[in-house]
């Protein structure tokens, strides 16, 4: 090959590597412009989803803070949304019920919207501790609400079971006349009939009293079977006071 030849081959050459040297950057600016479309278009999507409020379970808005228009902030509340298939009725008691509530147990729960219907529970919650002012246990019954019928809010009655009904024991009543006032007025007690050495003498006893049955009334705390209460008679009875004991009375 002559020089003339070689150098017109050489610059060819030359011309067809810028060719493709340009060719190769036209394809990566091309797809580099790509990439950053599809980058805008992705985040352009992301922003127009996030104007889009997707609720995370079925459910009804309790509250609804944002209006059409409205210039929402980042971490802005706009609804209020409860799913109501199942709702809590929570009431507080004293430690005398506790010993007849358990969890699991059924109870049934009265809404007074529903004209006193009733609605079979279960209580899940039981409150380990007492309120530090009200001295009461928190209690929470699950009720399955399928039909949407009770709404949160909604003034609701419970019933507990009594405590006579709750063991096994059977339950203590006594004529009404047993009972004399305790602690200024605020409770009950009653005298008991202890015999020691041939003396006999009466000592007050607290009780705790349930509900009335005719001329009787159920004692849900403070006696055992077996001890002899004094029936009748006892208001001019004094603590400790000796007393003769009728037999067959």
């Amino acid at each position: 090959m002559t020089k003339p030849d070689y150098d017109a081959a050489r610059t060819h050459y030359d011309d067809a590597l810028a060719q493709l040297q340009n060719a190769k950057a036209a394809i990566a600016l091309q797809a580099s412009r790509e990439t950053a479309a599809t980058a805008q278009s992705r985040e352009a999507s992301v922003a127009f989803d996030d104007t889009i409020l997707k609720a995370p379970f079925s459910g009804v808005i309790l509250a609804r803070v944002v209006e059409k228009g409205t210039l929402a902030s980042t971490g802005q509340s706009a609804f209020t949304l409860a799913d109501i298939a199942r709702v809590k009725a929570s009431f507080a008691v004293p430690d005398t019920e506790l010993p007849q509530l358990r969890l699991g147990a059924q109870i049934p729960v009265y809404i007074e919207a529903t004209r006193g219907v009733a609605f079979p529970g279960t209580i899940t919650t039981i409150s380990p501790a007492a309120g530090p002012q009200s001295s009461t246990f928190q209690v929470e019954v699950t009720l399955t609400n399928a039909e949407r019928k009770i709404r949160p809010g909604m003034i609701a009655s419970v019933e507990v079971p009594s405590l006579a009904n709750a063991i096994s024991v059977p339950a203590i009543r006594l004529p009404l006349t047993a009972l004399v006032p305790h602690d200024s007025g605020s409770a009950y007690a009653v005298f008991i009939l202890r015999t020691e050495q041939g003396r006999s003498t009466v000592h007050l006893q607290a009780v705790d009293v349930g509900p009335v049955e005719g001329n009787a009334v159920v004692i849900r705390g403070g006696l055992r079977p077996g001890l002899k209460v004094v029936l009748d008679g006892n208001n001019d009875l004094v603590d400790g006071e000796t007393v003769s004991e009728v037999p067959g009375a």
